[in-house]
């Protein structure tokens, strides 16, 4: 990974690289610090990158219960269970049709 840099979208204006922002969420890019090929050997696949090509690579989206159920009504779904991890940072939701 020394020839990749992880960069925000914050960091990525302040270099003067463009890149959308999805709804409210925070993209995260990966930036080829210089022209590389990469070889995906579970696909057999090269892939080519030119110095300081963008691979975005995540959006960060954070939801409370509140706007879980919100989305779940909006969309016609149920929620059925909400599956919490040990310290409720995270979760899982189950969610059927209405």
């Amino acid at each position: 990974m020394e020839s990749w840099k992880e960069l925000s979208i914050l960091q990525m204006h302040k270099a003067k690289l463009r890149k959308h922002v999805e709804a409210d969420g925070t993209p995260f890019n990966l930036v080829s610090l210089k022209a590389q090929g990469v070889y995906f050997e579970s696909c057999d696949k090269h892939v080519h990158f030119d110095r300081w090509e963008v691979i975005h690579t995540e959006v960060s989206q954070k939801y409370d219960t509140a706007m879980i159920n919100q989305l779940a009504t909006q969309s016609g779904l149920e929620i059925i269970e909400i599956f919490y991890d040990c310290k409720h940072y995270f979760c899982d939701v189950m969610m059927r049709k209405q």
